[in-house]
Order: structure tokens, then C-alpha cells, then sequence
């Protein structure tokens, strides 16, 4: 069933079909609200938040484009607002307090492991600047086309060439490179049960919609 699809039967009233979105984008959600706010749980209460607003405002999704950039727009602008407002945190104290915590529990023996590798490219990603961290994100490791980045991000496609090459000069100095089909594997959403995470976040979305709680418009 295409997202569409989905969308017209969430809306006819089937509603727990919205977990099948939610399952379907939380990897690149996550990923996406990461690369913006360089934090891990800020990133996962930003992706609900995306939820959360997306199902409220579902009727305005009117099918001209597709859904995944519908609602990873939505992530984009929710992300975004979080990192204005919490420009009075260090994030880089964050990061690093997330990074020493990794680091923590890695034995000698797993020094050159699948974990610590995703952990090395985590760190070479995370050194590059917001705007050109999330574009690479988008293309380099969501895959995701100049026409598609270039709409949820809210820029011209000249401006997302232009961000991802200095991302990748930048990348290079590090032979980020030499790590290959390993870069898909960074940022990976770690909720301990993501299915249940699930379906705990449609549970709090149907919990606010029969409420009747007000939220936020869309911008």
C-alpha cells in the first residue's frame, strides 16, 4: 500500500493504520532531525513531535507531491525550532557526554569492530556544520535527490550542490571515503523497540486528537 494510499484510509477512519507511516520514516526522521540538532534524544522527541503533527494536519496533505517530503518538511521545521530554542544548551557538551558514554563500553578487543567504525564516521559527520551536515545526510546516506533535499530544506537545488560539496571537501580531509557502504549505517534509530515505540507514539496521537487538544499550525 503506497503512502497515499495509506493516507486516504487514516483519514476514512482508519486510524491505526497511521503506525504504518510511522514504522515506514523513523529511520530517516531521525536521521534528518539528528543532523540538525546533533543530539539523540532531542532528535527522537522531535521525530514524535513531526508525528504528531503531521496526523493533526493530515487533511492538508493534498497528494500534488509525495508524502515522505510532505512530512519530512514537517521534521525539518520541527527540528529546527528546537535548535533555535535551545541555542542556551551546549550541545557540544552533549555530543560529547553521548560519545565518552559509547566509548565506555567498548572492550580492546572491539577497537576496530562494526560499532566503532559507524562511531568514527558518527564523529566526522557530527564536526561538520549544521547546514551541511543535514544535506549530507539527505543525499549521502538517505539518498535522497538535489529536487527532493532541495524541498524540505526550504533552498534551491544550486544551494544543496553547493552545501554537499563542501560537506564531502570537508569529509574528505578524514578519507571518509575509504569507509564505503558503511556510511549507510550511521545515525541508525536505536529505540530499544522501535515497533513499540510505535505504536506508543499513534497511541499518545489518538489520545490528543480525541481530547481535542489544539495543536500548532503548519508553516
Amino acid at each position: 500500500m503506497s503512502d497515499e494510499e495509506v493516507v486516504t484510509k487514516v483519514l476514512e477512519g482508519a486510524i491505526a493504520l497511521y503506525e504504518v507511516l510511522v514504522g515506514r520514516y523513523n529511520q530517516r526522521l531521525f536521521r534528518i532531525c539528528r543532523a540538525i540538532l546533533g543530539n539523540n534524544t532531542e532528535a527522537r522527541d522531535v521525530v514524535q513531535q513531526t508525528y504528531a503533527q503531521a496526523y493533526e494536519h493530515l487533511r492538508q496533505f493534498e497528494g500534488r507531491g509525495k508524502f515522505s517530503n510532505w512530512l519530512t518538511t514537517i521534521a525539518v521545521h520541527e527540528a529546527s525550532l528546537r535548535r533555535r530554542s535551545n541555542r542556551v544548551r551546549s550541545l557540544g557538551e552533549l555530543q560529547a557526554s553521548e560519545r565518552a558514554k559509547a566509548d565506555s563500553v567498548l572492550s580492546p578487543e572491539e577497537h576496530f569492530s562494526h560499532t566503532q567504525t559507524r562511531q568514527i564516521l558518527e564523529s566526522m559527520i557530527d564536526a561538520l556544520p549544521a547546514k551541511y551536515r543535514v544535506v549530507q545526510i539527505m543525499r549521502d546516506v538517505e539518498g535522497m535527490t538535489v529536487a527532493e533535499t532541495a524541498e524540505c530544506l526550504g533552498i534551491s537545488q544550486e544551494n544543496v550542490k553547493v552545501r554537499l560539496h563542501r560537506a564531502r571537501a570537508r569529509l574528505r580531509k578524514g578519507n571518509y571515503e575509504l569507509f564505503g557502504s558503511k556510511v549507510s549505517d550511521v545515525f541508525r534509530f536505536t529505540c530499544l523497540a522501535a515497533p513499540a515505540w510505535s505504536t506508543a507514539c499513534l497511541s499518545a496521537l489518538v489520545l490528543t486528537r480525541t481530547q481535542g487538544c489544539q495543536s500548532k499550525p503548519l508553516p
